[in-house]
């Protein structure tokens, strides 16, 4: 190892250079077949079951986005409302389920930020379509 008498005599570029590989040997990537073979193996059971494994590792997002347009278009081509609830009612509550799950989505794609009161408006509408989930019928 060189003596280092002063800072400028500290390379960083080739310090950070063999950081670097010292991280990339400990963890290499897995070759590209490994990679080619998962896409066909969620291809084949996307074909075979209409899903595939993928789908599951953040399953809130393929349901909201199963939702979603459904819940909107259950909204135009509604023609009635649960008992007790009038009409304005219902689709207040209809549109706020489905300004959760737009919410929802958005926040994982990035183009709403993460906040307090998105968490809260994700959480009112949830709740909301677990209570209301029987009454979304025509």
């Amino acid at each position: 190892m060189k003596e280092l008498n002063s800072i400028d005599d500290i390379d960083l570029d080739y310090r950070i250079d063999e950081a670097i590989e010292r991280v990339n040997e400990a963890f290499p990537k897995p070759p590209r077949f490994h990679f080619i073979k998962r896409r066909f193996r969620f291809l084949w059971q996307r074909l075979t079951r209409g899903w595939s494994d993928d789908d599951t590792w953040n399953l809130d997002i393929p349901i909201a986005k199963f939702v979603l347009p459904r819940l909107r278009r259950f909204k135009e081509i509604n023609n009635g409302y649960p008992s007790g609830m009038t009409e304005e009612e219902w689709d207040e509550k209809i549109d706020l389920m489905a300004e959760a799950f737009d919410l929802l989505i958005k926040t994982y794609d990035g183009d709403v930020d993460e906040t307090v009161y998105t968490d809260e408006k994700i959480d009112v509408g949830l709740k909301l379509f677990g209570e209301n989930l029987r009454g979304l019928w025509w």
